[in-house]
């Protein structure tokens, strides 16, 4: 049996999603701030009509936080 993964690299170790349960992959826009939110929700977005958060892994898993960039997705 064969399984589809997507991998990502967040501080040096590498992560690995089924795709099954990926929607879709979208290049980052511009944030919303969310006021409130924990520290590690970078924001949310408005996609076709709904509100999608963003969450910043490394600051969820405690590493160091980066800033985001136009071309991270």
């Amino acid at each position: 049996m064969t399984r589809s993964v997507l991998i990502f690299r967040l501080n040096g170790d590498a992560y690995g999603v089924d795709t099954d349960c990926v929607r879709e992959i979208v290049q980052l826009p511009e944030l919303a701030r969310l006021f409130g939110a924990p520290e590690y929700v970078a924001g949310m977005f408005n996609l076709r009509g709904a509100t999608v958060p963003v969450i910043d892994l490394n600051g969820r898993f405690g590493f160091e936080r980066r800033r985001f960039r136009l071309s991270d997705s």
